[in-house]
């Protein structure tokens, strides 16, 4: 049997499975045995007896799952069938198959083991989940489905029996496009800034809270063995200063935890292009072998921040289309350049798409400034209010004003659009900045609206929409002359005419 013919049929998951799921179950369960023993409050060992209940379900349900789960791989379809008392049997079409996803946390890596996710272009989620395959399989199943759909794909003809070639995008087969340095790796980490300390730190605090509820009695102890008398005698700038220097270390604790899970996400990052998919694979502890489907790419957005551009670096995202981001919507934004040069960024792209970025964009109204510093005031208002009830005065809030007025004006710096015959560049953002490129054939809808506040400036916004589109500004012009914004909306309409015109005839 050829390799273009293989399959797989009737198989279990890797025996690992069990151990795998007992393993990530059984913090569930003795949670409340663990809480028991360390308050050593006898009169909750009702705790104990709901873990052991749990554990009495936990442990036959995980082996019934695994014997009573398997998948079979035919050149058509993927057959996943699971269930125990009420049976499942999902037929995947392979042609339908758009991503096959291959991941690893760190459990998967100790026990050599891996998760793959079939997704296809007809559900908002992921259609297919084998959690836990050996590494080897994982692979198998994935190179059996690409060949099958490269076989498919290479002998289809048209309708005047010529053999269709495939070569989406002139991009040639298996070719690295970029790949990530461990230095590349961590100086990406060291300018994302983001703050996770503070969120990871209350929620550490909240669950050892729930471990130890007289920790405010136990501070107290703390207190009056002779803290309390250091802190009373220090003045106000003290204070002042120790609490700068608490902020300072939380920030600093947050870098480095950022620069560290980074790494362990963009390890030896890579970018192949194959047969009309570009394959990444990253990860150290925890990694993830996807593909970003071309034919279903619907917008390529380079994303930025202040720190990033200053030192000419930049992120490209490419949205697709046509299959599960698991957030319930059919769109997916997937790192094609974590971090590069914005030279190396602006070659990608036009591999992708032979898109060259323009010199300068077209600005939208400066009444826009106007319009910004007067929502900003109203979203200060509530600051004023509470201003007012601390100190008994708000005109502090004046000092907010020259900082509203340079927000807006870098806003209004920062927004600008290109149109060309067969796409639209959007700019826009204020701390975290963007250029939207959308192709004029992957608009779904054009809007033009323009509200209240809008209308009063005569300004509106120019709305589109592709099948990637999550939020609804993801690619909109906004605060142009309402003018303009007539002329912008009857020209991508008819470019958008115009090119589907032309691909029915061809």
């Amino acid at each position: 049997m050829s390799q273009m013919a293989e399959q797989i049929s009737e198989k279990r998951l890797h025996p690992f499975t069990l151990l795998y799921r007992l393993v990530v179950a059984l913090p569930n369960a003795a949670l409340p045995i663990i809480f028991v023993l360390y308050t050593g409050n006898t009169g909750e060992w009702a705790y104990i007896f709901i873990s052991l209940f749990l554990g009495f379900f936990i442990l036959p349900g995980i082996l019934l799952n695994y014997f009573y789960f398997d998948y079979t791989i035919t050149e058509q379809e993927v057959v996943i069938r699971s269930g125990i008392l009420s049976k499942k049997e999902r037929h995947i079409k392979i042609d339908r198959i758009q991503n096959v996803t291959i991941t690893q946390n760190f459990l998967h890596k100790l026990m050599r083991i891996a998760k793959v996710q079939l997704e296809t272009a007809g559900d908002a989620t992921t259609e297919g989940n084998l959690d836990s395959v050996s590494i080897a399989d994982s692979e198998r199943i994935r190179e059996i489905i690409r060949n099958h759909q490269h076989e498919k794909t290479s002998t289809e003809v048209s309708e005047d029996g010529v053999e269709k070639e495939d070569r989406p995008l002139e991009i040639e087969e298996e070719n690295v496009i970029f790949s990530m340095s461990l230095w590349d790796t961590i100086r990406y980490g060291a300018v994302r800034f983001r703050p996770i300390v503070l969120v990871a730190s209350a929620w550490i605090f909240s669950m050892v809270s729930q471990f130890n509820p007289n920790w405010t009695d136990e501070l107290e102890v703390i207190l009056e063995s002779g803290y309390k008398d250091y802190i009373k005698q220090l003045d106000i700038f003290m204070l002042v200063i120790y609490a700068i220097a608490g902020v300072l270390l939380v920030l600093l604790l947050s870098w480095i935890i950022d620069i560290l899970l980074t790494v362990n996400t963009y390890y030896k990052f890579k970018l192949v292009s194959e047969r009309g998919k570009l394959m990444t694979s990253q990860g150290l502890f925890s990694s993830q072998k996807g593909a970003i489907p071309l034919k279903k790419l619907q917008m390529m957005v380079i994303k930025s921040n202040p720190i990033t551009r200053k030192l000419n670096f930049y992120r490209l995202d490419l949205q697709t289309a046509g299959f599960g981001g698991g957030d319930g919507t059919k769109a997916k934004s997937e790192t094609a350049i974590p971090f590069a040069k914005f030279t190396q960024v602006k070659e990608i792209i036009n591999k992708i798409r032979n898109v060259e970025l323009p010199e300068t964009f077209t600005k939208v109204s400066p009444k826009t400034i106007r319009r910004a510093v007067v929502k900003y005031l109203l979203f200060s208002i509530p600051f004023g209010v509470g201003l007012y009830f601390a100190f008994d005065s708000f005109w502090v809030l004046l000092i907010l004003i020259p900082i509203i007025g340079f927000g807006a004006f870098i806003r209004y710096q920062y927004r600008g659009y290109h149109v060309e015959d067969n796409q639209i560049i959007v700019k826009q953002g204020f701390w975290f900045q963007k250029i939207s490129i959308i192709p004029i054939e992957k608009i779904q809808t054009l809007h033009k609206r323009s509200s209240y506040f809008q209308r009063r400036l005569g300004l509106a916004t120019v709305e589109i929409d592709t099948a990637a589109t999550v939020y609804g500004n993801d690619a909109s012009i906004i605060d142009i002359d309402i003018d303009i914004a007539t002329e912008i909306f009857d020209e991508l309409n008819r470019l958008f005419i115009e090119d589907k015109n032309k691909r029915k005839v061809s």
